[in-house]
Formats: C-alpha cells, structure tokens, sequence
C-alpha cells in the first residue's frame, strides 16, 4: 500500500493520495484513510473523492437534505453534509436545521472509517445515535457505504 493520511497529511497530499487511488475501491480508501481525522475526511477527502467520480450527481440525484455529524471527543467537530440537486456541499460546524443527526464518539468514528466496524452494529450497540430522518442516512448509505 502506497501512503496513508495521517493528522499532518496536507490537504493537497491528500488530494494527491486520492488520486493515485481508484476512488470505487472501498478498502483501499478505508486503508488509506483509517488515521485521518475527521477534517480530512469531510472538508478533503470526502468532497475532493466524489468530485473525482464522474457519474456521481446522478448517483446523488434524488437525495436531498443535510446530515450533521457530530464526532465527539478530542479531535472531533461538527460537519455538516448537504445534499442537493445531484450535489455535494459539506460545511464544518454545527447546522441545527439538519434533516439528520449522527452522534458517535472519535474512537467508534475511527473504527467506522477503517470499516472495523459495521454502522449498523455501531447503531443497535448504542455507539451511534440518530435522531431526525433515518430514511435520508439509508439513501446516503448507497453512496458512502462506511457511513
């Protein structure tokens, strides 16, 4: 395996590293991304990656509506991503109109990048929570299934 990211990874290595990777292959980015933190992985990877994919806005036609993540713990934040007309935005901070909340704590986050642990397993154990429209994470699941 070629580089990881890692806290001091540049957004533009990051960049960099995406696309020396075929961005379809979900163990290679879970590889390449499971030391990142979750900055990297919502304000570079995650938009730089689906800007990358070219038949993303249809696969995102159709969902509409924003899910706030908040990552509890030291390294944590907020980020919100909104879903819109085939597209993508995703702002850092708290958006309290979100159509959908996913609480977790950093340690189970990490396990969720690293694909170390199923989201679903997460949900029933009580390490996610949840609260608003659980119909909008199931659509978004499709596109980004580690999330």
């Amino acid at each position: 395996m070629g580089k990881v990211v890692t806290p001091q990874t540049s957004d533009g290595e990051i960049k960099a590293i995406l696309d020396g990777l075929d961005l379809s292959n979900q163990s290679a980015m879970r590889e390449v991304m499971k030391d990142a933190t979750p900055r990297q992985a919502f304000m570079v990877a995650m938009p730089y990656g689906l800007s990358k994919q070219p038949d993303i806005k249809a696969t995102l036609a159709g969902i509409e509506g924003s899910v706030l993540w908040v990552i509890e713990g030291e390294g944590g934040g907020k980020y919100a991503m909104i879903f819109s007309g085939g597209n993508l935005k995703v702002e850092e901070g708290d958006k309290p109109d979100a159509t959908a909340t996913v609480t977790v704590d950093m340690q189970t986050w990490k396990e969720l990048l690293a694909g170390e642990t199923n989201p679903q397993a997460a949900f029933m154990a009580g390490k996610v929570q949840i609260s608003g429209d659980m119909s909008l994470l199931m659509q978004i699941q499709g596109v980004m299934p580690a999330m």
